[in-house]
């Protein structure tokens, strides 16, 4: 239903090794309009309300003509059936469509709410995620609410705080388009450990809980290949943006002396403030960054020379150990690249 927004290097998998998802620099979700421009043929969200009636090939045709691309009309078309019954996204764009081809209904727009229904251990049910709102000046009363429009020249990114981000992205791995991440959900209190309160949940805790298989409990997302890799891959670039973010705005309580560069402006001796910027310093607990990298330099320098350490020892993983194989026979729909 979103776009990706990233530098994609397919370079990595021209060999016969795993295939890899690999992106560079930042990724974005972006939501387009309704309906397309005159000329183009639909593709993401416009799939679900423009020209329906010829989806499938629509839908096939963004795969090019090759019958080699390995789709077949019939998986194609129980997908959308299956999304259609059992979607909650998936229905509100469904109706969407139904207004749309009715001429007597006036203009109109979708909006996703920012806000979690009150049923969050259930199915969601379109009424509860968003709206279709007849109204021609539409105010904001959320800024992580998403207008999508019947026309619009310019696409909107979807912030990552909105509990449809990844549902939106992925419908083939939330296939009733269940509410993710938000600054709504809290830590559950753990008998005998005494807190003052419930606790934010962190990114990093909620992506960790959703990828790790429990008793009894199917999980569908490490069972989704390559589209799984991209998941993860926009997990983890969700949580350093966040991470980034979290540091941009407490710079204060970080390094307050180094907050607008001035102490390293005077050591230069600059006299001249017209070419001093804002400096941003990241915290040592910042994995990858120079304050975090010199920090682990110096550990591995002191226990160097308290132990008088020789050797560098470096671990490699084998799909044929015996615990690999006793965990992927537990799971026969897996494989190891998986």
């Amino acid at each position: 239903m979103t776009s990706l927004g990233a530098n994609v290097n397919n370079s990595i998998n021209n060999g016969k090794g795993p295939y890899v998802f690999r992106v560079s620099r930042q990724i974005y979700h972006w939501i387009g309009s309704m309906c397309p421009e005159e000329g183009p043929d639909p593709w993401f969200l416009q799939l679900y309300i423009y020209d329906t009636t010829n989806e499938v090939k629509n839908r096939m045709a963004h795969f090019g003509s090759n019958h080699r691309n390995g789709l077949k009309k019939e998986i194609v078309e129980d997908l959308i059936e299956f999304l259609d019954n059992h979607n909650a996204l998936v229905q509100l764009f469904r109706t969407a469509r139904d207004k749309y081809m009715d001429s007597e209904i006036p203009k109109f727009k979708v909006r996703l709410y920012n806000v979690v229904g009150t049923r969050r251990y259930e199915v969601p049910t379109p009424e509860a995620i968003g709206a279709i709102v007849f109204c021609d000046t539409l105010i904001k009363d959320n800024d992580f609410d998403l207008i999508v429009e019947e026309h619009s020249r310019f696409p909107q990114r979807v912030n990552k705080l909105h509990p449809c981000y990844m549902s939106l992205q992925f419908p083939l791995l939330f296939v009733y388009g269940e509410e993710g991440y938000h600054k709504g959900l809290k830590l559950a209190n753990v008998l005998g450990i005494s807190t003052k309160g419930q606790r934010q949940m962190s990114m990093n805790v909620y992506y960790s809980y959703q990828i790790h298989d429990r008793l009894n409990h199917y999980n569908l997302l490490p069972r989704g290949g390559k589209l799984f890799q991209q998941y993860a891959v926009t997990a983890y670039c969700t949580i350093e943006q966040d991470r980034l973010d979290y540091i941009r705005k407490n710079q204060i309580e970080i390094q307050n002396e180094y907050l607008s560069g001035l102490y390293d402006a005077i050591m230069r001796g600059d006299r001249d403030g017209s070419d001093l910027g804002t400096r941003l310093v990241l915290s040592a607990t910042f994995t990858g960054g120079l304050r975090y990298m010199y920090s682990h330099y110096l550990d591995a320098r002191h226990l160097s020379s308290s132990w008088k350490s020789i050797f560098f020892i470096t671990f490699t993983c084998n799909t044929n150990w015996p615990e690999i194989e006793e965990y992927m026979n537990a799971f026969p729909e897996l494989t190891s690249v998986d």
